[in-house]
């Protein structure tokens, strides 16, 4: 399948949640038959799997991409929140919900690859900032990255989510507030004062 279907039934997934939506709505939306996207597709479950592969896989090259693009270590935290501000305003607390319930397979390996992604992207961050003179030279880097995974994991929680969209990017924008004025120098912190238009849009 290719992966213009997959980030399609993505955004229906994410909006609707997963059980809400039908293969009929899937193969309707594609423009293909039924008995097509089943060719494509063992079943429902098969394509949650893959459509979660799929998204790591994207989720990674954007992340990468957007580390390329930061001037420094600050500068990339504050790009890569605003990215994931924009994913927690697509994502239904149903879609959290519907993978916890009916697809704990996938949602448990997702997980573990997701927070894998972030514990190595956060100790990179970490180390890369101390090594700037941004982030202070006394930052336990494990041990913070462990606790950023944990914090991640706490707003992604669809009782969080169930308070609404602004509720959560906000909770999101703070939480990358504390982590910032918690671990930045004082030329650290320069920075993200120049850099906070970034969590307001």
């Amino acid at each position: 399948m290719e992966a213009a279907y997959y980030r399609k039934i993505a955004d229906m997934f994410m909006r609707f949640g997963i059980k809400s939506v039908s293969m009929d709505d899937i193969s309707r939306s594609l423009g293909i038959s039924k008995k097509t996207l089943y060719l494509l597709t063992a079943s429902k479950q098969d394509l949650v799997g893959k459509i979660l592969d799929n998204y790591l896989s994207e989720e990674k090259e954007q992340i990468s991409a957007i580390k390329d693009k930061a001037s420094d270590s600050i500068h990339e935290l504050l790009l890569i929140a605003n990215h994931v501000t924009e994913m927690l305003k697509k994502l239904s607390a149903n879609t959290l919900y519907d993978l916890r319930k009916y697809y704990g397979e996938h949602w448990s390996k997702m997980e573990f690859e997701r927070h894998t992604m972030i514990y190595e992207d956060i100790k990179r961050n970490l180390d890369r900032g101390i090594e700037q003179g941004l982030y202070r030279e006394d930052v336990d880097t494990d041990l913070l990255s462990t606790l950023y995974v944990r914090m991640a994991t706490f707003i992604m929680d669809e009782k969080i989510v169930l308070k609404g969209s602004d509720k959560k990017v906000q909770l999101y924008r703070e939480f990358i507030r504390y982590h910032i004025r918690g671990i930045a120098t004082s030329k650290g912190i320069r920075l993200m004062n120049k850099y906070d238009h970034l969590l307001k849009n």
